[in-house]
């Protein structure tokens, strides 16, 4: 086998051997130490690629603990390369060498073993290639040097606001110390202070403990005394009971009899006080009987209350009236139209309640029938009977009031008008009440030249003389006490002669309202809104004109 490898079948020498050994072994050894540091030089960057991922995430984070391990690791990893690099650039060099030992030895012997040649070239190649591709990534490690140096820069300064940051740290850190020091004083001594109080209130509370436990002792004590005294106290008031129950028997006995006896005095009195009811009311009738000084204070229509009607009657519709017929006359027509017509209804009320009236009621009692004639009886209706059948018609006259209305109304004719008519409704009002009244009321509208004003009220001018009368004055009876002023117009001239109205009685002929009789209806036309008194159905004469 030797021989077909070196030709001329002759053994080779020793020099042979040895140039063949020393070509051999260099070579073969070198390349397993390339691929080693060549191995380590790759891990090694494979270290520093994964330590520099690792170095920037953590530099996003403050104060990170891991950082200066991953920055050791990286300038380890980088150390190693270099090393790997710094053996592999001497292999090389020596293979250089090695290589012009190789060729003085072909020159010597060119007789080579052909597998040997190409055995050589492939792993040669396959080192070089090796070489090269771990030189390239070794070379783009070497060229990270400056980034790294810049990473080195920020940490460096990061380590320097660490420091700093450390300091302000610490120094924040013995200020928290030294107030937890002073918190723990403080809160020694408010422990100490609370547990004397606690100690002090449980003192207290065991003083009022043991004062409790006397004062239920006490009460033990108490209610044992109560209880004896009550069960003393319920024999003593059953035996007061038993005895008042007794009383209350021979009382209740007492209280019957004199109940009995009480009844019997009941009826007696009540007998007793019918019979002064029904005497004192003869004797009151019998002093009211046309006695006008004596008063029933609890009639509501009495003399003082119609007063203050008839002064209602002038504030209020006499004015409203007033106002209405302003349109149609002159204010001195007016007061006359309105003073007639409050005289005139008196009239007519006088003339209703006065005349034939005992005839008609006694006709009304003898004959229930329509009477349609004057009663022509002897009244025999006694003075008693007479003064009953006035009281009740007082009484009643406020509920006849509509009755009496639809009598005299269609007999005085006015402005068809609400306002004069609700004046015409409360004359009828004042002069009905007027009239039943025994004796009946007496309105006065005659003054004397010169103004009287204990009976009169000025009207818009005050003077020495009367000038007319505007509302007539009331009396309680012709001849009697002043009930109501009337109202009058006064003048300092001394005027000439006026009419002159008293309720009842005819006016002179030769006054200018004369022509207001009632048997003149055409001169009501001539004047609208006067008052004019309309014939009566009676058959006894014509009614009273004023």
């Amino acid at each position: 086998m030797a021989t077909a490898y070196y030709g001329q079948g002759s053994t080779p020498s020793r020099s042979s051997d040895l140039k063949s050994n020393a070509y051999k072994e260099p070579y073969n050894h070198e390349a397993e130490t390339l691929l080693v540091q060549t191995k380590l030089a790759y891990e090694a960057a494979k270290v520093v690629g994964k330590e520099q991922k690792n170095i920037e995430r953590k530099m996003k984070k403050e104060l990170s603990k891991e950082l200066p391990g991953c920055i050791n690791k990286y300038n380890n990893g980088i150390k190693e390369i270099k090393d790997a690099f710094a053996r592999i650039g001497d292999i090389v060099n020596s293979d250089k060498e090695d290589y012009r030992f190789a060729d003085q030895i072909r020159g010597v012997d060119r007789r080579r073993p052909v597998f040997w040649k190409k055995k050589k070239e492939h792993e040669r190649s396959r080192v070089e290639e090796t070489f090269t591709g771990h030189q390239s990534e070794s070379f783009l490690c070497l060229n990270k040097d400056g980034e790294i140096k810049q990473l080195q820069d920020k940490i460096n300064e990061l380590q320097d606001s660490l420091e700093k940051n450390k300091k302000d740290y610490e120094y924040d850190l013995n200020q928290i110390i030294r107030s937890k020091d002073g918190l723990e004083k403080q809160h020694h001594a408010e422990k100490q202070h609370l547990q004397r109080k606690y100690e002090e209130e449980i003192h207290v509370k065991e003083e009022a403990l043991r004062n409790l436990n006397q004062i239920i002792r006490s009460k033990d004590e108490l209610e044992k005394q109560h209880h004896a005294e009550k069960q003393h106290l319920q024999r003593k008031y059953e035996e007061e009971i038993h005895v008042k129950e007794e009383a209350l028997r021979n009382l209740n006995e007492v209280i019957q009899s004199n109940d009995e006896l009480y009844r019997k005095h009941d009826v007696e009195m009540q007998a007793k006080e019918e019979a002064l009811r029904r005497l004192s009311s003869v004797a009151s009738r019998q002093m009211r009987d046309r006695n006008p000084n004596i008063t029933d204070l609890s009639d509501p229509n009495r003399p003082t209350k119609i007063a203050e009607k008839m002064s209602e009657l002038f504030d209020n519709q006499w004015t409203d009236a007033f106002d209405v017929l302003e349109r149609e006359m002159d204010d001195r027509q007016i007061i006359e139209t309105l003073l007639d017509t409050l005289m005139r209804v008196s009239d007519e009320c006088r003339r209703l309640s006065d005349e034939n009236f005992f005839e008609r009621v006694q006709q009304s009692i003898e004959s229930p029938i329509e009477a349609t004639e004057i009663p022509k009886n002897r009244i025999l209706l006694s003075d008693q009977l007479k003064q009953q059948i006035k009281e009740f018609r007082k009484i009643r006259a406020a509920a006849v009031l509509k009755d009496i209305e639809k009598i005299i109304k269609p007999r005085i004719k006015l402005v068809n008008h609400p306002e004069v008519q609700d004046y015409l409704s409360r004359c009828v009002e004042i002069g009905w009440l007027c009239a039943v009244q025994d004796p009946p009321l007496f309105l006065k509208a005659q003054s004397p030249l010169e103004f009287d004003t204990n009976a009169f009220k000025d009207y818009t001018k005050r003077g020495k003389y009367v000038e007319y009368v505007v509302w007539p004055a009331l009396y309680l009876h012709e001849g009697g006490v002043l009930l109501a002023k009337g109202v009058a117009q006064g003048t300092d001239h001394k005027p000439t002669p006026v009419r002159n109205y008293v309720e009842g009685r005819q006016p002179p002929p030769a006054l200018p309202y004369s022509k207001m009789q009632a048997a003149s209806p055409e001169n009501n036309a001539a004047q609208p809104g006067r008052a004019t008194l309309a014939p009566s159905n009676n058959t006894s004469g014509p009614a009273k004109t004023k």
